[in-house]
Parts: structure tokens; sequence; C-alpha cells
């Protein structure tokens, strides 16, 4: 038997059930996949609504967030613009002024990567994005799922790269050992005096990091756009295979126009969103590659050969990124 106690207990459950907080929705709602990835550039604090209010306006930590990410921002353009400054009144040059200007090519892009992380959120353009493309699930769009692995396996096998080469730098400036460095020290004298190179070094590994991270973003977005038209196009061509009533051969075809009317919404979305942004990647790439192939030949040493050598490869890989993924979004729409 039920104690009256209980039953009213009960009762009120039912009449009046308990709201949950905005913490507990938050712990139970499964994170956005995209919105991880960008956390990782520590750029990330939220977008704008359409009303122009701004999301979780009474947390404090969103304005922090924002703040970091200026801040961050700030740094990099500074050191990029310092480098490029350094570099034109230059009063000599040698055999390291290719890579510098590699170098200073990199910082450029890095600096535009972080600001676009930044203006995105600004204008409310991810959180369109994020409504028009939902990351797949492991058991749908199997081949979509599999090269968006691929492309997370590259990405954390390239920051552990980032990492090990910039640690190599820091260790060949700890040690004195400076012939063996690909640019000018006076290069990495961008914050005041050589007590700082290493915090110059440590902004140069931020932002490459940030520059791989949202490159990828861009990848990845490209490849689920891909595989929507993939799909799309494989259910198209099922239409009428089996013999079936005009009705329902209509009912589906009404469907599947609905379906591209909502995917071409998806790719204005992802050209509104991105078409700056491959524009500017794609002109710097040119000068980049062409600068990083330059300081390969010119390495005096093989030492200095082998640190010179990254330099092309991550352009070639920028590059693929930048167009042959995004070619087959149209290739199949």
């Amino acid at each position: 038997m039920i104690s009256q106690e209980t039953e009213e207990e009960i009762e009120s459950q039912i009449l009046s059930p308990r709201i949950p907080s905005k913490m507990e929705k938050k712990e139970r709602e499964p994170q956005n996949p995209f919105v991880v990835l960008l956390k990782l550039t520590g750029l990330y604090f939220g977008n704008r609504n359409k009303e122009n209010y701004w999301y979780y306006k009474e947390n404090f930590w969103y304005y922090m967030g924002m703040l970091r990410a200026l801040i961050m921002c700030a740094l990099a353009s500074y050191q990029a613009a310092v480098i490029v400054y350094k570099l034109f009144t230059l009063k000599s040059t040698n055999e390291k002024i290719p890579n510098t200007i590699f170098i200073a090519s990199w910082h450029i892009q890095a600096a535009l990567s972080m600001i676009f992380v930044v203006y995105w959120q600004l204008q409310g353009h991810l959180s369109q994005l994020f409504n028009v493309v939902n990351w797949p699930k492991a058991n749908q769009n199997l081949s979509t799922h599999r090269s968006i692995r691929f492309t997370l396996i590259i990405l954390i096998t390239f920051m552990l790269f980032i990492l090990i080469y910039i640690t190599l730098n820091a260790y060949v400036l700890t040690t004195g050992k400076h012939k063996y460095f690909l640019t000018d020290l006076e290069f990495l004298e961008i914050f005041g005096t050589e007590q700082y190179r290493y915090f110059s070094v440590f902004v140069t590994y931020l932002a490459s990091n940030i520059w791989l991270i949202v490159l990828v973003f861009y990848v990845i977005i490209s490849i689920i756009a891909h595989g929507e038209f993939v799909r799309f196009n494989h259910d198209l061509e099922k239409i009428g295979e089996i013999d079936e009533e005009e009705e329902s051969i209509r009912d589906q075809l009404l469907e599947e126009y609905s379906d591209h009317i909502n995917k071409a919404k998806m790719v204005r979305i992802i050209d509104h969103t991105f078409e700056v942004y491959t524009f500017l990647m794609i002109g710097l790439n040119i000068p980049t590659t062409i600068f990083g192939i330059i300081s390969c030949f010119t390495a005096p040493t093989t030492e200095q050969l082998l640190l010179a050598l990254p330099a092309p490869i991550f352009c070639i890989l920028q590059l693929v990124g930048l167009t042959a993924v995004p070619a087959r979004v149209h290739t199949a729409v």
C-alpha cells in the first residue's frame, strides 16, 4: 500500500513538475561538434541572433570570451604587421629572405583566419551555418563520416607536428644555434627585446594551430555538403525504378524538390560565409608556396633544408583543401 504522503508527493510532481535549470539543460544537450572544433581555437564565444541581441547576455564569461578572442587577434595581427614592416625596411638581403617572406605571408593568413572566426560570430554567420549543416551520424552517410574522421586525423597529426616544429625552433633559440634558424633573429623581436622572443614563438604556435583548425572546419563543411548532394542524387535516381503509381511518384518528386530547395539554401549560406575567406587564402597561398619552395632550394645546409621542407608541404595541402574538396561539391550539385 502507498502511504498518503507518497501519494501527495506523486500528485504534486505530476501537477507541478520541476523545471530543469539552465545548467541541467546545458549538461543534457549534446555539444555541437562544430562548436567543439571551433572552441579549440580559443576564439569561440557564441553567436548573435536575428534580433541583434547577444546570446547568454547575462553571462559574464561570454564577454570574457569575446575579450580573449579580440586580444588573440590583436596579438597575431600586430606580429604579422611588424614582420611585414621589418621586411620592407631591411637594408640588406641574404639567403634567409625567401623564408622570411614565407613566414610573413603565413602570419598574415593566420591573423586573417582568426579575424574571420570572430567576424563570423559577430555577424551571426555561424548560427546560420549550423542551422543548415548537420554533423552526420555514425550510422548514416558512412562515406561522409569516414572522410570527416580522416580529416580529423590529419588535423591531429599536423597539430602534433606544429608542436614538435615550434619546440625544435625554441630549442635552437635556447641553445644558441642560430645558424640553423630560418630567419634573422630580429624578426623574433616583435614585442620588444630578446627576452620576448619566446613569446613571439608562442604566438606563432597559437596562430598556426588556429589557421589549421579553421581550414579543417571549412573542409569538413564542404565534405558534409558533398555527402548531402550525393545522397540526394542517389535518392532521386531511385524514383520510378520500381513500378509505382503515378501519385506515389509525384509525391516523391515533390519531396525531393523540397529537399533540393533546402540544400540549395545550404550551399548559398556556405558560399556567403566562406567566399571572402577562400578568396584571400587562395590569393595568399600563391606567394606563400612560391617562397616556401625557394627557401628549400636556397637552404645552405641539410639541417636548414629539413626545417624549410614542411613549408611547401603545408601550402600544397592548404591549396588542396581550399580547391579540390569544394570542387567535389559543385560536381555533385
